[in-house]
């Protein structure tokens, strides 16, 4: 995977700037040379074959959330550069697979904080453990943070309710407590998690957990 990132590089040279939403092509790509390369990349992935399963699966979901962030920093350069010729077809295809990538995302950012909650119920070991292994893999945390970060209050209030429909002793609510309060904190998720516990429509229900919270106590 790496190496095919090596070669989409070489062959689409891009002008990176001090932000990844301003990076650019250095020149112009054909559809023809966009075709071929789709099918040296098919070749290349056919060749893999069982070879590709023995990579590591985080090494795998890093590289795509890095090529998955640096692509959604083109296409909104190309927004931008190319409003008038854009072709609406294309920006609303490409809409739908970001929607459902980023909703993968964030169940994922919520997922990892309703682990080390649900661990917590029962012991302080616990928790520390699946805090723990997320220290083995900081880079693709911070990936999933910053993407999460990035995602719209309709896409959050999409992944509160279908972490809901799971009816896990711990909920979405817990989850970002528990990343914000974790044993052994990332900062990039304690400071995601305590965004969207800031911002609608997360921060009225948390207000609700809270005054539930007090009332019992």
């Amino acid at each position: 995977m790496e190496d095919f990132f090596r070669l989409v590089i070489s062959c689409f040279p891009i002008n990176a700037t001090e932000q990844l939403q301003r990076l650019k092509p250095k020149r112009y790509i054909s559809p023809m040379e966009k075709e071929l390369l789709y099918k040296l990349f098919e070749k290349q992935i056919q060749h893999a074959g069982a070879s590709a399963v023995t990579l590591f699966p985080v090494k795998i979901a890093t590289n795509a959330l890095i090529a998955f962030s640096l692509f959604c920093g083109l296409v909104g350069f190309q927004k931008k550069e190319y409003a008038e010729n854009s072709n609406p077809l294309k920006i609303e295809r490409w809409e739908v697979i970001n929607n459902r990538i980023l909703d993968g995302i964030l169940c994922l950012f919520f997922y990892t904080g309703v682990a080390e909650a649900i661990a917590n119920s029962y012991c302080h070991e616990a928790s520390s453990v699946v805090a723990s292994s997320r220290l083995d893999h900081p880079h693709f945390w911070e990936l999933v943070a910053s993407r999460a970060n990035e995602s719209s209050s309709h896409a959050r209030d999409k992944a509160v309710k279908s972490i809901e429909i799971w009816g896990l002793s711990k909920g979405p609510i817990s989850s970002l407590y528990a990343l914000l309060s974790s044993c052994k904190p990332l900062p990039p998720l304690q400071y995601v998690a305590f965004v969207i516990l800031s911002a609608e429509p997360v921060m009225h229900s948390a207000f609700k957990c809270d005054t539930a919270s007090l009332g019992e106590g």
